[in-house]
């Protein structure tokens, strides 16, 4: 009474099934109120600093924290960020990431340091921590189902800590064990855009870049920070990400306490576990 349905034809209308129901699901994915992401940072980092002389205001040595420190070139770094929709175009975001190196080598050339010198041949222990943490409020001008680009005005915070201990010299005295610490919290505003477009269901590209120069107070910086990436969820709620970062850091740092420059710079692929609903 039914009549028969062969294997060959169910399958194309199985198919057909289920590509329509992922796209519905996957369709609402840029209009998720929450969303949160987890990611593993494999860059390759290039970073430098400067302590001036306090007393005599001699620039220091520029120190290449790779070459003349011998700080790993490429490190895993966390990061986590998270965002909320704000009704159909406003967001507000969040992120934090950390970098945290150390190391000990021998000096192949004399090194300045906020007038303390660390001779050549001294056995030299130094360690360059950096914490970031960036908000934002962005407002999307472009917004549909499949798609959004937006701009956005942030806090860029980021706290820097420098160590450097071993064998030096102060002035003519004779060579002793010194102990250098540096340290600053810079909150500096920036400027970015932001998009994503689904281009096949649970499919998405997504870019951001975020921007400042800036020169206020005891701090004179600069900073790009770009990424892009292709993200696929594997069901409503959660995807994975596989995508490209570059930051570029420069900071001029005038201070009763420090007188000098940080310089940082990071590229390289991230891997993300992404939720949103």
């Amino acid at each position: 009474m039914f009549g028969t349905v062969s294997r060959a034809g169910l399958r194309p209308g199985i198919a057909f099934g289920l590509a329509c129901a992922a796209a519905g699901a996957n369709a609402q994915l840029l209009e998720d109120r929450y969303w949160a992401t987890l990611s593993g940072f494999w860059p390759s980092i290039s970073s430098s600093a400067r302590a001036d002389w306090m007393v005599t205001g001699r620039p220091g040595t520029d120190v290449s924290f790779e070459d003349d420190l011998g700080l790993p070139v490429r490190k895993a770094l966390p990061d986590f960020q998270a965002g909320m929709r704000l009704g159909e175009r406003w967001r507000i975001e969040f992120e934090y990431y950390g970098l945290y190196r150390a190391g000990t080598r021998t000096l192949s050339r004399d090194i300045a340091w906020d007038d303390t010198v660390f001779p050549a041949s001294a056995s030299l222990s130094s360690q360059f921590d950096s914490d970031v943490f960036r908000v934002g409020a962005g407002w999307s001008f472009l917004k549909s189902p499949t798609a959004e680009v937006g701009g956005i005005l942030g806090l860029h915070v980021t706290r820097f800590r420098i160590r450097l201990s071993g064998e030096a010299s102060l002035g003519n005295a004779s060579a002793t064990s010194e102990f250098e610490e540096k340290d600053a919290t810079v909150p500096l505003p920036t400027i970015g855009l932001y998009g994503a477009v689904q281009f096949t269901p649970g499919w998405y590209l997504r870019g951001r870049v975020d921007y400042f120069s800036l020169s206020s107070g005891n701090y004179d910086g600069r900073l790009v920070n770009a990424t892009a990436g292709l993200s696929y969820f594997v069901t409503r709620n959660v995807g994975l990400g596989l995508g490209y970062r570059y930051v570029d850091y420069s900071l001029q740092v005038t201070r009763a306490t420090w007188v000098g420059a940080v310089d940082y710079r990071f590229s390289g692929p991230v891997l993300s576990l992404e939720v949103g609903f």
